[in-house]
C-alpha cells in the first residue's frame, strides 16, 4: 500500500476543517482533537491508512484526558 503525503492529508483536513467551520462551531472536543492530529502529521513524511486511523483515534483519547484533567482541576 502507498503512502499519502502527509502534507495532502494536512491540506485536505485543513479544507474539510475550514468547511465545518463555516457550517458550525467545534466543540471543544473537536478542536483539541484536531490540533493533536495536525501534530502528528507534522512529523511524518507520508502515513498509510492503517496509521492513519492510529492517529484519530489517538487524537480523540488526548482531547478527551485533557478535557476531562482540566475538568478535574477546575473541581480542586
Amino acid at each position: 500500500m502507498s503512502g499519502v503525503s502527509s502534507s495532502n492529508i494536512a491540506n485536505m483536513a485543513i479544507l474539510e476543517q475550514s468547511k465545518v467551520i463555516s457550517e458550525r462551531t467545534l466543540t471543544k472536543r473537536e478542536q483539541i482533537a484536531a490540533m493533536c492530529l495536525q501534530g502528528f502529521l507534522s512529523t511524518c513524511e507520508s502515513v498509510q491508512e492503517h496509521e492513519a486511523d492510529k492517529f484519530c483515534s489517538l487524537s480523540v483519547l488526548i482531547a478527551d484526558k485533557l478535557i476531562n484533567k482540566l475538568e478535574r482541576k477546575a473541581n480542586d
